[in-house]
């Protein structure tokens, strides 16, 4: 009676190539770049005070580790501001202001950075959503602004 073999996975060609020497090779690699993604979106800690439909959480990706390290979020919070206005030709109008506070302070920072934007035209099918997105991206350019200053100089204290 002849005994037939069965073929050993490991011996395989095909599977060498798919799961061997490349497996080898890109696991390590794959698991460094999630790991540096993750770890790079953000930054660190941080708290706002927020008015207006933009949140922590639209802004987070900017926030760097700069910022975070100068102004804890123990300490300071993020002060953001988004509006959005129809004009009077119907075009959406937004303005983001952010700004540094101490924790617990809802004060107007002395020192703020702005962005608007006018859209020429709005899509009218889901005006609210269409706010919001033009508030965000309002907000966004105002922190982007913030983030490109020096963190020494983003913060001036109220005077006495």
């Amino acid at each position: 009676m002849l005994l037939l073999r069965q073929p050993r996975l490991r011996h395989n060609p095909l599977v060498i190539i798919v799961f061997g020497i490349r497996a080898m090779i890109w696991r390590p690699v794959l698991a460094l770049l999630l790991l540096a993604f993750s770890s790079a979106g953000y930054a660190g800690r941080f708290t706002t005070a927020e008015f207006g439909p933009a949140t922590a959480g639209d802004v987070r990706d900017l926030v760097s580790e700069a910022f975070t390290r100068k102004y804890p979020a123990d300490r300071w919070s993020i002060f953001l501001y988004s509006a959005v206005n129809r004009t009077t030709n119907g075009a959406l109008h937004c303005y983001g202001i952010s700004g540094v506070t101490p924790k617990g302070s809802d004060k107007f920072p002395i020192r703020s950075f702005s962005y608007s934007i006018q859209q020429r035209q709005s899509s009218g099918s889901d005006i609210a959503a269409e706010k919001r997105d033009l508030a965000i991206a309002c907000a966004r350019g105002a922190v982007e602004a913030m983030m490109a200053e020096d963190v020494n100089l983003i913060y001036v204290p109220p005077p006495k």
